[in-house]
């Protein structure tokens, strides 16, 4: 099956675009959003710690990714007897200030961390795009020794809305990832298939090369000049440019310069108005016209009389002629 017209050449740009993207945003990138605001939130809100849940997606398992004086591991959560897990189910902002005296999984992390939670806020991180619960920030013990107020947990939902809009950032930019690497493979695949149906075998770099040029050029609006010697498939080449690109519905006019006379080669190249000499008893479109829009390949074209590849040079300069006995520009 060959290259659809143009889809190579459409492809090209979005995966550009999406590569700029990965870029731009990293996991080094993800991890420092969360560790600010796992340092700036027990400032704002006058407490001693902060941590951030998130859900697993497609689980049901809650895990701690960060949080103060917390090291590189994940812990579990449970989602039942816990003050995450009732937010994260309930999916409302909950503020106790009498957990010591609360049962539940904090007390069972006191005697692993020896950190003992004496109050709390709690407040649910919302997916704005799939209207449902992506995890928990929560923030412990006031240092005033006072507990936590409403207006506390106003200010704290507040800022929980800024992480899950930063979150579901996150989430979108690993999507682009998996869609980036799912382009880059079937772009790769298009190429391997046109390669397959193409004239061309290649297993060598050099020909690899020469087929990404290939590839290249007929994106490319330029002349193109093909050299090597007779028989090592210059019209290949000139095909498979013309064939995998715009131009590819457009007229392909190969053109022997050595097999035509001297005399004749004007007027076969930029074509003949009615009357311009003996026996032009019509007017005849050359083969630049008839190449218009497409491409025309001009084999052999060292072969030609140098006068004529000056006036030739000047025609690939200015994308111009004049027919044959003619005084209009083509």
């Amino acid at each position: 099956m060959d290259i659809p017209h143009g889809t190579a050449q459409t492809l090209r740009s979005p995966r550009a675009r999406l590569e700029q993207v990965n870029r731009s945003w990293t996991v080094h990138d993800y991890e420092s959003l969360l560790r600010f605001f796992v340092n700036i939130v027990p400032k704002i809100l006058d407490a001693e710690r902060c941590s951030i849940f998130l859900v697993k997606p497609g689980m049901d398992t809650i895990w701690l990714k960060f949080g103060t004086a917390l090291k590189e591991k994940e812990i579990k959560a449970p989602r039942e007897g816990s003050f995450v897990g009732k937010v994260i189910s309930s999916g409302r902002l909950l503020i106790e200030n009498n957990a010591a005296k609360t049962p539940g999984y904090h007390h069972t992390a006191a005697e692993s961390t020896g950190f003992r939670v004496q109050n709390l806020i709690c407040s649910p991180i919302h997916s704005t795009v799939e209207k449902r619960v992506i995890g928990a920030m929560q923030v412990l013990n006031r240092k005033n020794g006072k507990g936590f107020t409403l207006q506390d947990g106003i200010l704290f939902e507040e800022i929980a809305r800024y992480l899950s809009m930063a979150i579901e950032n996150i989430v979108l930019n690993d999507e682009i990832l998996q869609v980036s690497s799912r382009l880059n493979k079937d772009l790769e695949k298009l190429y391997d298939q046109g390669n397959e149906s193409s004239d061309f075998i290649a297993e060598s770099p050099i020909m690899k090369n020469i087929l990404e040029t290939v590839r290249t050029l007929s994106t490319t609006p330029v002349n193109v000049l093909i050299y090597g010697e007779s028989g090592t498939g210059k019209e290949l080449v000139a095909r498979a440019i013309h064939n995998s690109g715009t131009t590819a519905d457009k007229p392909f006019v190969p053109i022997s310069c050595t097999a035509m006379p001297e005399n004749l080669l004007e007027t076969e190249l930029f074509g003949h108005e009615k009357g311009a000499f003996t026996g032009a008893h019509q007017a005849k479109k050359g083969k630049f016209e008839v190449a218009a829009s497409g491409t025309i390949f001009l084999d052999e074209i060292g072969d030609m009389p140098l006068n004529f590849q000056i006036k030739l040079l000047r025609v690939l300069e200015s994308r111009e002629f004049t027919p044959v006995g003619g005084h209009r520009l083509v």
